[in-house]
């Protein structure tokens, strides 16, 4: 079938697999490292297994970092190999070349062991989710092992979808009664496991927004209201000999210092509450919080630089417009309305 696959116009690389990426189905297995002895009472070493045929891992894109990816060779009468990814390489051999190191399914105690070599290294790919523990991979291939549900991954020029048709008409013509259903786009299907976070940082940003905008009205008001009531001072001020911009600057050191002051207790408070979180711990309160988060931690220090600085320009801009009126304020009509 996969040879069928690959003569469809457009297709660069197809492969086969007992579990494709982001489809809400997974497979693990436990196994036995050469020369790692598990400790008396400690679980056993396991991990993400994948039964594939030799191009799947080119079709999924898997960067090779070392060795080969499997080829038709790797069959029954040839010797058991395995490629594991870096997750795999970095627990058990961090400072030694993988290459022809020794796994098995069997216990190290057993008098016949049938042992599987490792032949290749490929970087780790998200399975289950962006945000997913990165558990260590394993590949098998597909004549030495064998399997019963099986899908295809297919790499293609362009749109992945535009090739679809053909892919189907290739795979009747190799078994007319084959059903074929669940055909989507990596790109969807990794879209499609992110919705939930993206709707819930789409609200955030809304709200965000909103408390901005509200910020900014409030703030506004308040520094309007203080230069009506000040105004016979600034007209004084003007009367004086003060230039419009030392007023300007006046009413904008106001709103400013109390700018700082509310973002510095405000940024006191929520470094507070972080380390709360994180210190009642339970499993339900900071997992949450986590899960809303990738590749960023509950402190992250461009978030707690951003946020306050995006705070202090929307302080400013409410602060300019009241000091703009202050500036064209009419000394005369200032105390004569006083």
């Amino acid at each position: 079938a996969t040879s069928a696959i690959a003569r469809v116009p457009g297709v660069l690389a197809v492969g086969e697999t007992t579990v494709l990426p982001f489809t809400n189905f997974g497979s693990t297995s436990s196994f036995n490292v050469e020369g790692h002895q598990v400790a008396p009472g400690q679980p056993g070493p396991w991990g993400d297994i994948r039964i594939v045929t030799p191009d799947y891992l080119k079709a999924l894109g898997a960067p090779l970092l070392k060795g080969r990816f499997f080829t038709a060779q790797d069959d029954r009468n040839a010797p058991n190999v395995v490629v594991v990814d870096d997750e795999f390489v970095k627990r058990f051999w961090p400072t030694s070349d993988p290459i022809g190191k020794r796994i098995t399914f069997n216990e190290l105690s057993d008098t016949a062991i049938t042992w599987i070599t490792v032949v290749g290294v490929v970087r780790h790919t998200m399975h289950e989710g962006l945000d997913a523990e990165k558990r260590i991979q394993y590949y098998l291939p597909l004549a030495q092992n064998g399997g019963r549900f099986l899908s295809f991954a297919v790499r293609t020029e362009g749109d992945p979808l535009a090739s679809v048709a053909g892919v189907r008409a290739a795979l009747k013509e190799v078994d007319p009664e084959l059903a074929i259903a669940n055909v989507d786009a990596m790109d969807r299907l990794v879209a499609n496991s992110t919705g939930p976070r993206r709707f819930s940082m789409v609200l955030l940003g809304v709200f965000s927004l909103l408390a901005a905008g509200l910020a900014a009205i409030g703030l506004y008001g308040v520094m309007s209201y203080s230069v009506t009531q000040r105004a016979s001072e600034l007209g004084v001020r003007l009367a004086l000999g003060a230039t419009p911009g030392e007023v300007r600057q006046l009413v904008l050191r106001q709103g400013m210092r109390l700018a700082l002051l509310g973002v510095g207790l405000g940024m006191v408070a929520a470094l507070a509450l972080t380390n709360l979180l994180k210190a009642l711990d339970t499993g339900a309160s900071v997992g949450a919080m986590d899960r809303l988060l990738f590749s960023v931690s509950a402190t992250d220090p461009f978030t707690f630089l951003g946020v306050p600085l995006l705070l202090l320009a929307v302080t400013l801009l409410a602060c300019w417009i009241p000091a703009r009126r202050a500036t064209a304020l009419d000394p005369i009509a200032a105390f004569r309305d006083e």
